[in-house]
């Protein structure tokens, strides 16, 4: 969500993330906050059901720093 915060420690970091369905208080959009993490892989695997667009759809990344 919004709210996550993750710091990488070390030199080269990478962060593995699989972005699915928002829970009851999320968005569809996520800006999380990233910190000295260099890699970023990202999935999207949520669906929507009728009626409700549930799925996560985007990463915005405007609070990422260090991300190559």
């Amino acid at each position: 969500q919004d709210e996550d915060q993750l710091t990488g420690t070390g030199v080269s970091n990478t962060l593995t993330a699989t972005l699915g369905n928002a829970n009851d208080n999320g968005g569809t959009l996520i800006t999380p906050k990233l910190t000295n993490i260099q890699t970023l892989n990202a999935s999207f695997t949520g669906s929507s059901s009728a009626g409700a667009n549930l799925a996560v759809t985007g990463l915005d990344l405007q609070d990422a720093t260090g991300l190559k």
